[in-house]
């Protein structure tokens, strides 16, 4: 498995190349960082991807305020964001061939994950099996899937608990 974060901008460098004219400023992508995730994710590569949503979504321990970022520390310049930084992650599986209930759990896990804060969390996934295992899990009516990286980030919202009717 290989997973590359880029920031959204780099992302969509090439908007008219996907079919996607955003109306989205560069100054609304900031912030917002995507996961590029490609081969399989199981038992054994998955905590790779634990541990990436962990450390761009770190725990939240003081109240934001103006001026700082989603962590409570000061917000940095104009390079790529720190964790502090972040306030949104898409997780692209566009480029998955496998996954298994350990990889479902991880992609839960980011979710909760970016719940304190108020951060927005997407993932976006074209892999049949992937979409059929979220529609029999009902794992699709928490975390909805995106059928690109350019409509996960104009439907970006909070990441909110489950929507249990």
């Amino acid at each position: 498995m290989d997973i590359v974060t880029v920031t959204a901008d780099r992302a969509l460098d090439a908007p008219s190349a996907l079919g996607f004219h955003s109306s989205l400023s560069p100054a609304g992508l900031q912030g917002v960082v995507v996961v590029k995730v490609r081969g399989e994710i199981d038992l054994y590569t998955g905590p790779a991807l634990r541990q990436t949503l962990q450390d761009l979504l770190p725990p939240v321990t003081t109240p934001r305020r103006a001026g700082q970022g989603v962590g409570g520390a000061a917000s940095g310049g104009a390079g790529d964001p720190g964790p502090a930084q972040v306030r949104a992650v898409v997780v692209d599986l566009t480029e998955v061939t496998f996954v298994d209930s350990y990889a479902l759990g991880v992609l839960v896990h980011g979710h909760r994950l970016a719940r304190p804060g108020d951060r927005a969390y997407a993932v976006v996934a074209t892999l049949p099996m992937l979409r059929k295992l979220f529609e029999v899990t009902g794992l699709g009516r928490v975390l909805p899937l995106h059928p690109g990286v350019a409509s996960a980030l104009s439907g970006l919202h909070p990441a909110r608990e489950d929507a249990r009717g």
